[in-house]
């Protein structure tokens, strides 16, 4: 745990009464990186909304990073659809949805097909 977070965790433990595991949520949302919290967080409620749009913000840029085809192409891969099924509504060939697949897999920072699902899923993406 680097030195911010044992300071902020420090800080707000005994001077505001929130949650642990939520100011652990904090530091999960902005990946461990120090932030400087600009508003107090004297309720959980107002704590789970900073969180949440944190979590928004950073899904958004790791969005931008993909192409228009991928784009098209999340709702199908969070839907379940197969690779074949995908390919002959496009009228591509399955090669090509795989290559889209991978990309978008290599361009969000994830390891496979599993956590591309649960990442669309967590973004709402229908």
């Amino acid at each position: 745990m680097n030195q911010w977070l044992i300071i902020s965790h420090n800080f707000f433990q005994n001077h505001h009464p929130i949650p642990y595991i939520l100011l652990n949520h904090i530091m999960e949302v902005d990946c461990n990186k120090p932030c400087i919290l600009k508003d107090i967080f004297y309720n959980e409620e107002r704590l789970e909304q900073y969180c949440k749009e944190a979590a928004r913000k950073r899904n958004q840029a790791r969005l931008n990073k993909l192409r228009p085809m991928e784009l098209k192409l999340l709702p199908y891969f969070g839907n379940g659809f197969m690779n074949k099924e995908i390919a002959d509504k496009f009228k591509v060939s399955e090669s090509t949805i795989k290559a889209h697949k991978r990309n978008a897999i290599k361009n969000l920072g994830l390891k496979n097909s599993t956590e591309l699902i649960c990442f669309i899923q967590k973004c709402g993406i229908k």
